[in-house]
């Protein structure tokens, strides 16, 4: 919305999938093998998690830590916190969408949304 401040659920929102992003993108190099400069080896998970971070910091003026052993974690084939908790939901998120536009169609015609209109 134009001019309004956005609430502290929709900025946690927004930061969670910035740093999902930034831990993919993390994965993805430490599977790409980068080579660290320095040594010739491939580069250590503490290194490659400075080296999204100070990327991400250098586009977008924002730190964004990104810790190691979650990398590690990951790598391993784990799951980030964002698909753990959309496991655990009750809708999925097509249906979600699904209930959210329905809201706001029934609120354009000028009915208030009720648990027994849902």
């Amino acid at each position: 919305m134009v001019n309004h401040a956005k609430s502290d659920m929709l900025k946690a929102q927004i930061a969670r999938k910035e740093k999902d992003n930034l831990m993919a993108r993390a994965v993805a190099l430490f599977h790409a093998k980068q080579i660290d400069s320095d040594t010739g080896k491939p580069m250590s998970m503490c290194k490659l998690c400075q080296l999204v971070s100070d990327n991400h910091f250098a586009k977008t003026q924002k730190r964004i830590p990104v810790n190691d052993s979650t990398l590690a974690r990951l790598v391993k084939g784990g799951v980030t916190r964002t698909e753990s908790n959309g496991k655990k939901s009750w809708l999925t998120q097509e249906e979600a969408t699904l209930i959210v536009n329905y809201a706001l169609v029934i609120a354009q015609h000028g009915f208030p949304l009720s648990p027994k209109r849902l």
